[in-house]
């Protein structure tokens, strides 16, 4: 049974990234608002998914880019009256471009000295009384907090 959804969170949390899996999160959180939001196509929002693979688990807490499909529908589905739908794509766009792209814009600035980033993000969660429901997106501006050199260690 999938349990029910409950009050969402919003936190922030570090995840650790490389410039591609900032790419791919931010194709996979365009997917979420472009292909579950606003128009749900499950089979295109799965595919456009399965390109960021690598991301899933890290970035929205799902182990594939079928459960994430699902969970989204069945949120978006269930729970959204028009206007906290468009509270929902406005944090959307805002992870995206306040969010990811802090981190691409690091290391685009940066070339290639480093190898990865860690970024600070605002999260909003979607909570369900069945915890293998869960997920979530970032929902604001991040901050990079440090950087990974390539070949070396970690600079705050």
């Amino acid at each position: 049974m999938a349990g029910q959804w409950i009050t969402p969170k919003e936190y922030s949390a570090k995840v650790i990234l490389t410039k591609d899996q900032i790419s791919q999160a931010m194709v996979a959180q365009s997917a979420i608002l472009e292909n579950g939001l606003k128009i749900f196509d499950g089979e295109k929002l799965v595919n456009l998914l399965n390109g960021a693979a690598v991301i899933i688990g890290a970035i929205f807490l799902k182990n594939s880019a079928v459960g994430l499909g699902g969970v989204i529908h069945s949120v978006f589905s269930a729970i959204l009256p028009g206007s906290r739908k468009q509270k929902l794509e406005n944090m959307l766009k805002d992870g995206i471009i306040s969010g990811y792209m802090k981190g691409l814009d690091f290391m685009s600035a940066n070339g290639d000295r480093y190898d990865m980033v860690e970024i600070e993000l605002p999260f909003y969660e979607f909570v369900n009384t069945d915890a293998t429901q869960n997920w979530r997106f970032a929902s604001g501006g991040g901050r990079v907090t440090r950087a990974k050199v390539k070949g070396g260690g970690w600079q705050e």
